[in-house]
């Protein structure tokens, strides 16, 4: 299982920055800020975070401005 969540910018560098602040909100993590987005990393009682499906409710656009990174690989 992955041990955080990295999402990284493309498009509009405003509204992905916009939709990572709302996703830290939204499920409390806290995002560290890495070369082209965020990587949040997940704790023993994070992994219940469904995260396509947040995103979905803050913006179902969302994948025009951001993608998931690979969590297991180089940020």
């Amino acid at each position: 299982m992955a041990d955080r969540i990295v999402l990284l910018s493309r498009g509009d560098e405003t509204r992905a920055q916009e939709i990572i602040d709302s996703f830290a909100e939204q499920t409390g993590l806290e995002p560290t800020e890495i070369d082209g987005g965020a990587e949040f990393p997940l704790g023993p009682d994070d992994h219940d975070v469904d995260v396509v499906e947040t995103l979905n409710e803050i913006d179902d656009s969302w994948p025009d401005h951001l993608e998931l990174g690979d969590p297991a690989g180089e940020s």
